[in-house]
């Protein structure tokens, strides 16, 4: 049982990482796209501006998700990866 959790764990911890980074990509490539002089630079940032927070916030839980799983603390690696993967629905119910 433990070594199952220990892998359920480990491919939560890959999957959260991956969502960090499409998140991340994701501003940059806002920014390439919005990049145009009929869109002001003001609405532009506001536009990207949800991301800043919620990637700082995932990068923040992605690291003790990574501190709980070399604790062996499996069950919390995956509550954090978790909620990792809710906090972008989350974040837009609450805007």
């Amino acid at each position: 049982m433990k070594i199952r959790l220990k892998q359920v764990a480990l491919i939560s911890i890959i999957v959260a990482t991956v969502r960090i980074v499409l998140l991340i990509l994701n501003y940059f490539k806002l920014g390439r796209d919005l990049t145009s002089p009929l869109i002001p630079v003001s609405l532009m940032s506001e536009i990207r501006h949800p991301y800043v927070p919620l990637g700082i916030t995932s990068i923040v839980a992605l690291i003790i998700a990574i501190f709980c799983f070399v604790r062996t603390r499996y069950t919390f690696t995956i509550v954090i990866c978790i909620i990792i993967f809710i906090l972008p629905n989350i974040w837009n119910t609450i805007r």
